[in-house]
C-alpha cells in the first residue's frame, strides 16, 4: 500500500491533520529537522513511524519493505508512536538531546498504535527492549527491534 496515495485526500485539504491535539510545542518532525539543519518544507507530524517496519532486523539497518505477516505478535508490536511535544521547554530538551520521549501526553507516557490496529496510552518505562541490540536500553532500541520481538506485554 502506498501511504502517501492514501493520505493525499487529507493532505490536500488539511496539512495539519497529522498533528496531535496534545502537540503544542512541536511537531516533533519539524523540531528534529531544524535541529539537524535540514529543510522543514515537509508535512508536519506528531506521529513517529517505527523505522523497523521499513528496514531489516537488527543489527543491520538496510532499507526494506516489511509485511504485516512478518510480525509474530501484532497486538504487542508498536507501529506508530505519538510524539506530542508539551511545550517549548520540552522541545528544547529533545533538540539538545536531554530527552528522547516528548511529554505531550504526560511525563514518561505516550500513545501508541499497534500492528493489529488497537491503540494504548503507555508508560515509556514499560517498553521491552530487544535483546538483539548490544547496548540494550539506549532509548532508540525500539526503532530497530525485530518484528518477532514483543514491545509491550
Amino acid at each position: 500500500m502506498q501511504v502517501w496515495q492514501v493520505l493525499r485526500p487529507y493532505l490536500t485539504t488539511n496539512r495539519s491533520f497529522l498533528v496531535c491535539m496534545a502537540d503544542v510545542g512541536g511537531p516533533l518532525n519539524l523540531l528534529f529537522l531544524q535541529s539537524i539543519g535540514d529543510s522543514t518544507n515537509v508535512v508536519s507530524s506528531s506521529y513517529y513511524y517505527i523505522p523497523g517496519f521499513a528496514h531489516t532486523d537488527p543489527p543491520q539497518s538496510i532499507l526494506h519493505v516489511r509485511q504485516r505477516a512478518e510480525v509474530t505478535h501484532p497486538p504487542q508490536k508498536v507501529l506508530t508512536v505519538c510524539c506530542a511535544v508539551k511545550d517549548k521547554k520540552d522541545a528544547a530538551g529533545i533538540i539538545n538531546g536531554d530527552s528522547i520521549w516528548p511529554q505531550g501526553h504526560g511525563p514518561g507516557c505516550f500513545t501508541v498504535l499497534f500492528v493489529d490496529g488497537h491503540s494504548a496510552y503507555l508508560k515509556s518505562s514499560k517498553w521491552l527492549w530487544d535483546p538483539k541490540l548490544e547496548d540494550g536500553n539506549v532509548g532508540l532500541a525500539d526503532d530497530w527491534s525485530s518484528l518477532g520481538w514483543t514491545d509491550f506485554r
